[in-house]
């Protein structure tokens, strides 16, 4: 129960409430009780019939209590212990070694805890446990940061942006994610709301799988304490490998009446493509063997064009390739080509033309040509 005192007060003034007169000594700048009426007992019980200003002190909890009327009730009022424990109102301070330690207890609403494991001072609200902030209010601090950017998974699977952060005064952390869409609605290139590991940091993304739906987006990162935001914006991409392949050949270096090609080889992100569980309809153009060849009787023309083709196993970014030329003939080497693409193996996609020989595959045999940048 809370005394108002009087604003402002002279020494000597005297001021009653709940029956109790205080005087205020102006050198101690305190209110003290004149003691008038009033007694102390020291007990494990409670006395009988007190009067206000009565004190207790309880010998079973070393707690001190002072007997006050509010004007519309008298009760007991917890004033001091000994020893760090619990009063009977609230608003105690206990000491704990750990946080555990601190869970484990049965707290009442308005007690405080300090815990040295971490050196901090919490207040119990009834509910939960808050710490207790003193000083300046700092903003999470990333100690984990996420990628500049970040790419989905073309084959639909899901990927993960993993940013830890701290706060300074000790506050729970909780993540959180936003889009640069109208509304902030869910970006096209995901068909489901992102997940978050809160005891982590990890955001799980889960990509469509519909080709049409390449792009990218923004996805603002937020690491909060209650209070303040930390933010990290990452650029995000959908961008779909594809699994088909032609090279689709319309012209011949020669007259000679056949066509041929030593190998063929791809290059993604991450380097040279395997071909290990590719099919063709010119199987010898993938088997990293110049001592065999693709090849076939045709006089390939943009009306009748020579079209051999490769399967991945998975998709791919295609980044380059290279073509090695075969053991004999060049008039026989391809001259004008496409290579295409297609997620579907139905609708196909024009990546790289070479034109009357431009970039042009080397006279000698077995021998590959420079590499073609897409």
């Amino acid at each position: 129960m809370a005394i108002n005192f009087p604003d402002s007060p002279t020494n000597g003034q005297q001021y009653t409430a709940g029956g109790i007169t205080f005087v205020y000594d102006s050198t101690a700048n305190r209110w003290d009780s004149t003691g008038e009426s009033s007694t102390t007992t020291i007990s494990d019980n409670a006395p009988s019939n007190p009067t206000a200003g009565d004190m207790w002190f309880d010998s079973s909890n070393a707690v001190l209590y002072i007997y006050y009327n509010d004007g519309d009730t008298s009760q007991w009022i917890g004033v001091s212990q000994l020893g760090g424990g619990t009063l009977d109102t609230g608003g105690g301070v206990t000491t704990y070694a750990t946080l555990s330690a601190r869970n484990a207890a049965t707290p009442t609403a308005g007690d405080l805890a300090f815990v040295t494991a971490n050196k901090a001072l919490y207040l119990y609200d009834g509910t939960e446990w808050d710490r207790i902030s003193a000083g300046v209010d700092e903003s999470p601090v990333i100690t984990t940061e996420p990628p500049s950017s970040h790419t989905l998974s073309a084959t639909g699977n899901t990927t993960s942006i993993t940013m830890v952060a701290e706060d300074p005064e000790g506050f729970d952390i909780e993540y959180g994610i936003k889009y640069n869409t109208v509304g902030n609605v869910l970006p096209d290139q995901l068909i489901a709301a992102t997940t978050i590991d809160q005891a982590n940091g990890v955001f799980t993304f889960t990509p469509t799988s519909n080709t049409n739906l390449t792009g990218s987006f923004n996805a603002r990162l937020t690491a909060s304490d209650g209070n303040r935001v930390t933010v990290r914006t990452v650029p995000i991409e959908l961008v779909f490998g594809y699994q088909y392949f032609r090279l689709y050949i319309t012209a011949k270096r020669g007259s000679d009446s056949h066509l041929q090609l030593g190998e063929i080889e791809f290059t993604d992100e991450n380097g040279v493509v395997s071909f290990s569980g590719a099919t063709s309809n010119q199987g010898a153009m993938i088997d990293s063997n110049f001592g065999t060849k693709a090849f076939q009787t045709i006089t390939p023309t943009t009306s009748n064009p020579a079209i051999w083709t490769i399967t991945l196993a998975s998709p791919i970014t295609l980044v380059s390739y290279r073509m090695g030329t075969a053991d004999d003939h060049s008039a026989r080497d391809p001259w004008n080509w496409e290579i295409q693409a297609s997620y579907d193996n139905s609708t196909w996609t024009t990546l790289h033309t070479v034109i009357a020989g431009g970039g042009q595959l080397p006279t000698n045999r077995n021998t590959w040509s420079p590499a073609y940048t897409l």
